[in-house]
């Protein structure tokens, strides 16, 4: 006979209000810019800690790029993309250091053969060290040790391959 245990805990009631916006604009038969902004105001909604940052919730997200199409075959993008600062996951009493925000930078570039699409992209090209997940332990432990943060890749490429049928 095997036991095992486990729990979920439901988070706290929040409340979030804010703006989500995104932009593309042709600019030439080349050239194509893009945009979009997330400003979100999260807070913890009734209890103890009402009016605190609700954890995991960057209060601003966004980025911009520019795509050049060179021919209908070939297509060149280079994008950046950030977020602020925010508390850690289980952090709602806004104690413990936020985990930072990032901006980082990332190059595609794209070529079309009949059914074929393949995209190859350098992902965070300046190698920047950076995470976006943290969990906040408790006061219990001592300060860098009460949150964990889970970094993200430093820059990474890959290769795609897409064939439609």
């Amino acid at each position: 006979i095997v036991f095992s245990g486990g729990a979920n805990k439901n988070e706290v009631p929040t409340s979030k209000k804010g703006l989500d916006a995104s932009a593309s604009s042709k600019l030439n038969s080349v050239f194509t810019a893009r945009a979009y902004l997330q400003i979100v105001n999260a807070e913890i909604s009734q209890g103890a800690n009402t009016g605190k940052k609700t954890p995991g919730v960057a209060q601003r997200s966004g980025g911009f790029g520019l795509e050049a199409k060179v021919t209908n075959n070939h297509i060149f993008d280079t994008s950046a993309r950030g977020a602020s600062g925010k508390f850690a996951s289980e952090d709602t009493s806004n104690i413990a250091a936020k985990n930072p925000g990032y901006l980082v930078g990332d190059l595609s570039y794209i070529f079309k053969e009949g059914a074929w699409t393949w995209v190859s992209r350098v992902n965070n090209v300046l190698d920047k060290q950076y995470s976006d997940y943290s969990i906040y332990k408790s006061s219990n432990y001592d300060a860098p040790f009460n949150m964990t943060l889970y970094p993200n890749p430093g820059r990474n490429f890959s290769l795609t391959g897409r064939y439609v049928f």
